[in-house]
């Protein structure tokens, strides 16, 4: 027997709730789902050198053909702010970015608590949820392992602070 999705209970509570976040946050039910998938970024972005947002901004939208608001809604970051790190990687580093996958990918809600520097949030990431030492997460992201130590210590700091 085939049932008309369209007259589903689920489906209409769908459409309700859908119309709801629509109003309240002024988007469009396409940028609703487009944020409610759970992007995952693959560290081997960062042997680029650019910065980490830079890189993450280029990945986005050359890759997974994110829009420009849609990125600032995903990040927690201002439109503006992600023009210009897309401005700047495309100045910085031509080549299209080639990725591969790596069991240090990590979610790209992580980088949306704004208390966090991209690259706190990333470090204290691989640190925390892998238990990587700082020379790994080093060569993960290929930042030098001071920087790493430093920023974990940063974020640590943040974090007692609060």
């Amino acid at each position: 027997m085939h049932r008309n999705v369209s007259k589903d209970k689920r489906f209409l509570e769908i459409k309700r709730l859908l119309g709801e976040l629509e109003r309240d946050y002024k988007i469009s039910g396409e940028e609703i789902l487009d944020i409610s998938e759970e992007i995952i970024v693959p560290v081997g972005l960062f042997n680029s050198g650019l910065s980490s947002f830079e890189v993450i901004v280029k990945y986005l939208i050359e890759e997974k053909g994110k829009s420009l608001s849609i990125i600032a809604k995903l990040t927690n970051r201002s439109k503006q702010g992600v023009w210009q790190a897309y401005s700047h990687a495309k100045k910085k580093y031509h080549k299209k970015i080639i990725t591969e996958s790596s069991i240090y990918d990590f979610p790209l809600s992580i980088i949306s608590d704004k208390q966090f520097s991209v690259l706190e949030s990333i470090v204290k990431f691989l640190r925390e949820e892998h238990n990587l030492q700082y020379s790994k997460i080093a060569s993960v992201i290929s930042r030098d392992q001071r920087t790493i130590w430093t920023v974990y210590e940063r974020a640590r700091g943040k974090l007692r602070h609060k």
